[in-house]
């Protein structure tokens, strides 16, 4: 069907958009799938989910090729699905317009943007960062003072061109517990598949995200302490206010609770001479994080986010507890134990620029694999956060 030049010129001028409807700003063409792409700036509308809410005009052709699917990549996105006949076109054509419901477009220009968009950009806020890195200061408050390292990088692709059955790729994070001197400590390694279980509903609650580390390791060096690790995590995201979201400005709530399982086998630690062998440890706990913009100046945003993670071993583990000896020296003190591991950590990010906040970090508890006591640990310091600009948007680092 040969597209009318009067209809796109009608499509590209509209500019008004529904009272508390979540706005599309960004579609891209996915080249290894040859679908397209579509993210909101927000938790996306359910009617995002049915095929005729989209049509897509491919400029220069005298096609309007049909969106066969349309499933969600994770809440705040969706990818439009097409026939083999209809990705061939899509696949040879630069210019894109992307219309969703007769309201918003969405014009891609395939030549502009493998020449202007690097592989990395600046993270919307911590949520979506795949790349991730805090360097911290702690204050000598009751022990000495630390610097600090915090990465991460999440980095996930889709399993399969034909359609979507989720995305897989790897994580890694380091940490520091060292006082004085900045040395890696605490490494976790793993192989990670993510899928969107249940697409986003009518209501605040924005679907299901199953994540499953499916293999890995946790490696903590000073204490010599080491497990491979399989976590299967099942992750609840819901809007707490507005009860309608419009406007990307507009300050935004929403938790996330969690509820998972490690399972995995403890090959050295630090208090016997061989490994536990195997392991399980129920995991629960939520996410909670906070956005807006009271337009201070110098600051871009401000973003208030808090982890909780509890994790019950149904086995002794290690668990280690520390004191600061007549030197100033921080000294381990290891046993095994069955009681619960709690942890928290809570987060004030002033966006300086893109990609960089200004950090005040609280955390305390413990996590693996030494489960070493962090007691009301006070950061202060610079984040610096990439997106990834193939992939999925949520980031795997607080697993």
């Amino acid at each position: 069907m040969r597209a009318h030049l009067g209809t796109l010129l009608c499509l590209l001028t509209i500019a008004c958009f529904a009272q508390g409807q979540a706005k599309m700003f960004k579609a891209d063409f996915d080249g290894h799938t040859l679908n397209i792409v579509v993210f909101f700036d927000a938790p996306a509308p359910a009617d995002a989910r049915l095929k005729n809410s989209w049509q897509v005009y491919l400029v220069g052709t005298p096609v309007q090729v049909m969106v066969s699917d349309v499933v969600a990549n994770d809440p705040s996105s969706v990818q439009l699905v097409f026939d083999d006949t209809d990705k061939a076109w899509v696949a040879k054509t630069d210019n894109i317009i992307v219309v969703y419901k007769s309201k918003q477009t969405y014009a891609i220009d395939k030549k502009q943007d493998s020449a202007a968009k690097p592989l990395f950009s600046a993270a919307k806020d911590k949520k979506t960062a795949e790349v991730y890195m805090n360097l911290g200061y702690s204050p000598a408050i009751g022990s000495p003072q630390q610097y600090s390292i915090d990465a991460a990088v999440a980095l996930l692709l889709p399993v399969s061109s034909k359609s979507n059955i989720g995305h897989i790729g790897g994580l890694a994070t380091v940490n520091t517990d060292k006082r004085k001197v900045v040395d890696p400590d605490s490494f976790r390694v793993f192989l990670a598949y993510q899928r969107a279980l249940a697409a986003p509903s009518e209501t605040q609650i924005q679907g299901i995200l199953l994540t499953w580390l499916a293999s890995g390791a946790e490696f903590d060096h000073k204490a010599n302490n080491l497990n491979y690790i399989s976590s299967p995590i099942l992750e609840f995201p819901t809007r707490l206010f507005p009860k309608s979201y419009g406007d990307s400005k507009q300050p935004i709530a929403i938790l996330v609770p969690v509820v998972g399982a490690e399972i995995g086998d403890n090959v050295t630690n630090a208090v016997t001479n061989n490994g536990l062998g195997a392991l399980f440890r129920g995991l629960a706990g939520a996410d909670f994080s906070f956005h807006f913009n009271p337009k201070l100046p110098g600051f871009q945003g401000i973003q208030l986010s808090s982890t909780y993670r509890v994790r019950i071993p149904s086995t002794a583990e290690v668990f280690t507890n520390t004191t600061t000896n007549s030197k100033g020296q921080t000294v381990d003190v290891p046993f095994l134990s069955t009681k619960a591991r709690n942890y928290v950590k809570s987060e004030l990010d002033f966006v300086l620029v893109k990609s960089v906040s200004f950090s005040i970090t609280h955390e305390h508890g413990e996590l693996p694999p030494a489960f070493r006591v962090i007691g009301n640990k006070v950061t202060i310091g610079l984040t610096y956060s990439l997106a990834v600009n193939r992939g999925v948007s949520d980031s795997l680092r607080n697993k």
